[in-house]
């Protein structure tokens, strides 16, 4: 059987989360649509940089998406917390390739930061010719992880993991996932060794073609994250047979995680935060960190946590790095098999 490592998820990361979705979900300890606080690891607050003039937020997520919105959520108290414009800087060609580049190569002066995907930006590293090191960037401020899931059209016979494994013994189950070396191809890895099946994986270009692929009954599944699904649920579009993550999505709550169905390590997500260029000076990254944390406990972020069902993640400097640093030892294991 082949060995795989759960490169999405760590334990840091579980700790690190929470969910701020439908009413009743968990808040770390907080009430239902709670604050995203901070994670104790946070630097302490840092009174020797001031911003002199506007931020820049490199995004390498298209206008309109949970990448865009959320940074939209924080701006607002991200600008008081700063006393600075913040300016959204769209890049999305390469996959997020130019966007990670502009950040690696601007100087680190705290005025150019990314909102960075991982394990996008980890994966880029090892699949494409690229011209950054993941690990060297300065992480400051992790945001959100959005949990997948495995889903199914209705037709298509399939309403349980134990329906999947059967269809899959003919060898002819496609699975649509949005490219090589990201969340969801990770994902599809992940299924296929927990339930010892051979999948026929389909990468698309981004989530919209792969959505149109499985709408329009081209492939048999879709490797997706919870949130992007749950509206096809609602309207009797999909049928998702299991959740890829450490607990039941609020989204979803009738639908069981791999590991209640006896099938553990099948955790994957797509985790977004802010990073800075390598060697920022600590003064300017401690301000910073203080303005993201400011801005993740605004009500701005609360309120869009709880219409969108995101759930948080929130991990900050040294802690924040760490997790990055395991998602990346643990995709050089398994780096052959993302080219």
């Amino acid at each position: 059987m082949k060995k795989f490592y759960a490169i999405v998820l760590s334990a840091a990361m579980v700790l690190g989360l929470t969910a701020c979705g439908s009413p009743g979900a968990p808040s770390n300890g907080s009430e239902p649509g709670g604050s995203p606080s901070s994670n104790s690891g946070a630097p302490s607050v840092s009174t020797q940089w001031k911003a002199e003039k506007p931020i820049t937020i490199i995004n390498p997520y298209k206008a309109g998406g949970a990448g865009d919105l959320e940074v939209k959520a924080m701006q607002p108290a991200l600008e008081a917390a700063l006393g600075q414009a913040v300016i959204t800087d769209y890049l999305t060609t390469g996959g997020g390739v130019a966007a990670f580049s502009k950040v690696y190569n601007a100087e680190p002066d705290g005025y150019t930061l990314l909102y960075i995907s991982n394990p996008a930006a980890i994966t880029k590293e090892f699949t494409d010719d690229v011209d950054y090191k993941a690990m060297d960037f300065t992480y400051l401020r992790s945001v959100s992880a959005e949990f997948r899931c495995i889903a199914a059209r209705p037709g298509g016979g399939m309403q349980s993991l134990d329906d999947l494994v059967e269809r899959a013994g003919s060898g002819e189950l496609t699975i649509a996932h949005s490219g090589i070396g990201t969340s969801g191809h990770i994902q599809t890895l992940l299924v296929e060794n927990a339930l010892n099946i051979d999948l026929n994986d389909v990468p698309f270009e981004g989530t919209a073609a792969a959505k149109a692929a499985f709408l329009g009954d081209h492939v048999d599944l879709w490797a997706i994250d919870c949130v992007s699904v749950a509206p096809l649920v609602e309207s009797g579009d999909a049928v998702v047979l299991a959740v890829c993550g450490p607990e039941r999505s609020p989204l979803l709550p009738e639908v069981p995680t791999f590991a209640e169905l006896g099938y553990e390590g099948v955790i994957a997500a797509n985790a977004r935060g802010f990073v800075a260029p390598p060697n920022l000076p600590d003064h300017i990254k401690d301000a910073l960190i203080t303005a993201l944390d400011s801005a993740m406990e605004s009500d701005g972020m609360i309120s869009y946590g709880e219409s969108s069902g995101s759930t948080w993640h929130t991990l900050s400097g040294d802690d924040y790095r760490s997790f990055a640093q395991e998602t990346y030892d643990s995709t050089a294991e398994i780096a052959d098999l993302l080219q």
